[in-house]
């Protein structure tokens, strides 16, 4: 187990999800299954992440800029 400062990125609460799985680091990267419920929470993860990337990479650089600076 690690702790909570170790195992976030520091993004903004919009961006990251920060949730525990109960396990040490050999058994967080393997899994069983598909099935097998930490899998399945980190795949969620991982492909809202690739999600919200290629909808931020559609967005037009100039409308990006406008809603930075609001």
């Amino acid at each position: 187990m690690v702790d909570d400062f170790s195992s976030k990125l520091d993004l903004p609460r919009a961006l990251e999800t920060v949730e525990s799985i109960d396990a040490n680091h050999m058994q967080m990267a393997r899994f069983s299954s598909k099935d097998n419920q930490g899998y399945r929470a980190i795949s969620g993860v991982l492909k809202a992440f690739v999600k919200r990337e290629l909808e931020y990479q559609q967005i037009p650089r100039a409308a990006v800029a406008d809603v930075a600076c609001t």
